[in-house]
């Protein structure tokens, strides 16, 4: 299984309560990708929540490869990784870069 680790965009900027939410999540807790149209910074931008509605972050306008996979619907599931670190997991048909 391939996968893509980058750092989560805009932890810092959120809520205490949804840091606390994402800090307490364990390694490998998944997370959802959420598209937001409406964002005034990033007609793309793909936010990251768990625990239902904790928005927790972005996934980077850096990260094309991750962005290009979700909108082709080959992202299988993004999980937590250690230190404000999060992975998207692919499917099976492409290699992360």
């Amino acid at each position: 299984m391939t996968h893509k680790t980058f750092p989560l965009a805009g932890l810092k900027h959120r809520p205490k309560a949804d840091q606390d939410v994402f800090d307490k999540l364990p390694d490998l807790g998944n997370l959802h990708i959420v598209p937001e149209p409406t964002n005034e910074f990033d007609k793309g931008a793909l936010k990251i929540m768990c625990d239902g509605d904790c928005h927790v972050g972005y996934i980077p306008q850096t990260q094309h490869e991750v962005r290009k996979r979700y909108a082709e619907g080959g992202v299988k599931r993004v999980v937590k990784k250690y230190g404000g670190m999060v992975s998207a997991i692919f499917d099976e048909e492409g290699e992360a870069k």
